[in-house]
């Protein structure tokens, strides 16, 4: 393998590298193909290693956008490591952790703070310092109510998307109007998402291997997030010179009102998202009405 690898470096000039991880990425989907897993082979021998990053992240929180960014700036191979469950009650795979690269991986999840991945944090090396992302729930929650009428919809396995949900979710929310929505989502769904915070904020007091970022930050300047992350986890700071970032997201008036709690909520809905949550608002954000 040594020898194969120095005889790439020599033929293998970054141009024809780059047209490579080109092909292998427009083609990666194509499972059980082995000229794929060849480039991909190929492509991992001379991708930078780099501690693996751990990026837990409140659902409706721009997760995936994320990720994506990351993964181009660092190279990242992308794993799951959950047992993939509803996200406040979500635990890691021990099986899927041994899986995991000590260098070269990310890890995006929705998991949650709990005994159990407790265990998993302090037992497993692997993880070292990892990233959690927030976002307000107040308008988180009114993202994923939209998100869920949305899959609902879609009618194509609606009934396992139901069931998946705890507590399980009333397939006639697409005959709800919006105020009817969101309030079934703020009575049944908006505390899971403060304990999320909560709960991880708790574990991350007076903890240095824990950096807490918000969505909002990420929304109003991504590279300056993401360079955030490097820093905290001592990668190279000048990763995210040449890197062209994608467009902002969620950046238009009418996207933003979308899931904006001060446009869609009453003020009773706004008095009762606050009250529950208001230990969360008061480290992170800023209660309404005081």
């Amino acid at each position: 393998m040594r020898n194969f690898k120095k005889f790439l470096k020599k033929k293998l000039d970054k141009k024809t590298y780059n047209k490579l991880l080109i092909l292998y990425h427009t083609f990666k989907s194509s499972y059980d193909n082995p000229l794929i897993e060849f480039l991909r082979k190929i492509i991992n021998l001379f991708r930078p290693k780099y501690p693996t990053l751990f990026f837990f992240s409140l659902p409706k929180s721009a997760s995936e956008s994320i990720c994506y960014e990351l993964m181009d700036v660092l190279n990242f191979n992308r794993k799951l490591i959950s047992a993939h469950e509803y996200f406040l009650n979500d635990i890691f795979s021990r099986h899927l952790i041994r899986k995991v690269n000590s260098k070269g991986d990310i890890i995006c999840e929705h998991i949650p703070f709990n005994e159990f991945n407790k265990k998993c944090i302090e037992h497993y090396k692997v993880f070292n310092k990892f990233v959690i992302n927030i976002r307000d729930p107040r308008n988180a929650i009114i993202s994923f109510a939209f998100y869920c009428k949305g899959v609902i919809k879609q009618d194509l396995f609606k009934k396992e998307f139901a069931e998946f949900m705890k507590p399980q979710l009333d397939e006639s929310i697409v005959d709800m109007n919006d105020f009817q929505l969101i309030d079934y989502f703020i009575k049944n769904y908006y505390i899971h998402f403060v304990d999320w915070i909560y709960n991880w904020a708790k574990y991350a007091e007076n903890k240095n291997n824990v950096l807490i970022l918000k969505y909002e930050d990420y929304v109003d300047n991504p590279k300056t997030y993401i360079q955030n992350i490097l820093n905290f986890k001592s990668y190279p700071k000048n990763l995210v010179d040449n890197h062209k970032f994608k467009k902002k997201i969620h950046t238009s008036k009418s996207k933003l009102s979308k899931t904006d709690y001060k446009v869609q909520m009453t003020k009773e809905q706004i008095l009762y998202v606050d009250k529950i949550g208001e230990i969360v608002l008061k480290k992170f954000y800023k209660v309404t009405y005081e």
